[in-house]
């Protein structure tokens, strides 16, 4: 039982870190406090100014620190989650080993969830932007 409370205590800590970074990207993109349309968008014409917002500098300025710094952070979360479930195989009974790589599945679903949610809705109008004003250059 302490084995299962522990890993479940990683995933979501791990899932909790990694959703709140999501939102600070969600408060730099220009959406923060807008009100989007039903499949997210943004509403009243608010995509245009994307590219100019803090996290739109930053990929326009910083296109390579950033990209470096967000896969170090995602390959570190799955690093840890792998790490603990081939300590679980290794060190745990057939049985455990199964439950705590099924909440480490979940924890990894999750996540990937919100990495797919973070770059259509946050990631992909900034870039839109982005390529909208090279182009006009």
């Amino acid at each position: 039982a302490y084995v299962l409370l522990d890993v479940t205590t990683l995933g979501m800590e791990l899932v909790a870190v990694f959703v709140a970074q999501q939102l600070l990207y969600r408060m730099m993109d220009g959406s923060f406090g807008n009100k989007l349309n039903v499949d997210g968008s943004p509403g009243h014409g608010d995509e245009q100014f994307r590219g100019s917002t803090s996290l739109g500098l930053i990929l326009t300025l910083y296109p390579f620190e950033f990209a470096v710094m967000r896969s170090s952070f995602v390959a570190g979360i799955i690093c840890i989650i792998l790490a603990t479930g081939l300590k679980a195989v290794v060190l745990f009974e057939p049985q455990l080993a199964m439950e705590v790589g099924v909440l480490l599945t979940i924890t990894m679903i999750t996540i990937l969830g919100f990495v797919a949610r973070s770059n259509a809705l946050v990631f992909g109008p900034i870039r839109r932007c982005i390529d909208a004003d090279e182009a006009g250059d």
